[in-house]
């Protein structure tokens, strides 16, 4: 082989690890501005107060509505449940680890589970699953049983926290169903990193 030769191998050598060290560079860069959405979401967040009265009362609007198909003898105990789900705290906290996720509303205990989405049982029989979607944090709850009512069908609760771009607010969607619900509820609230 040639020296000429040779030099053509090595430059042909030198640009095909260059390449491969591109490539991997970018992947690394992918995957760490992935794991920069998660962290990202961890922190404490206040309500936004601004229209916290109007969508109040908005909310209690919606489930008056929803609660007019139950039966009578406990529409007023669907109310009184889901009116109590439907206030929002007044500040939540979204911690993340290697493993699990937790989600701290207010004074009640945090809600953790595995990173993964794997659902668990809480102490009160409730089944809990979160998982990160995107810049979000998906949570469901799902129960059998509500405040001493009698339900044919578990209730579902699904709260999607997603994150603005900039990084300062946390959008909180909260979705339930089941039950002897006629159709979903939805409420929004927004909150501000703080």
């Amino acid at each position: 082989m040639s020296v000429l030769q040779r030099k053509s191998a090595a430059v042909t050598l030198l640009g095909a690890i260059a390449l491969v060290l591109l490539a991997s560079g970018s992947l690394l860069l992918q995957r760490s501005a992935a794991q920069g959405a998660l962290v990202d979401l961890s922190g404490t967040y206040a309500l936004s107060t601004a229209s916290i009265e109007s969508q109040l009362a908005a909310r209690r609007a919606v489930i008056r509505r929803a609660v007019r198909s139950v039966d009578p003898s406990e529409e007023l105990k669907w109310r009184a449940a889901l009116e109590l789900m439907a206030v929002p705290e007044a500040r939540l906290r979204i911690a993340r680890t290697a493993s699990t996720l937790s989600v701290s509303r207010g004074t009640q205990p945090a809600l953790s589970s595995a990173v993964q989405g794997q659902a668990r049982t809480l102490n009160d029989g409730h089944r809990l699953a979160q998982r990160i979607e995107g810049r979000a944090l998906v949570q469901r709850i799902e129960t059998s049983s509500m405040q001493g009512l009698e339900l044919t069908s578990p209730v579902v609760t699904t709260t999607r926290h997603t994150l603005s771009t900039d990084r300062s607010t946390l959008t909180v969607e909260t979705r339930i169903e089941g039950g002897a619900l006629p159709q979903a509820l939805i409420f929004q609230s927004t909150y501000n990193r703080i």
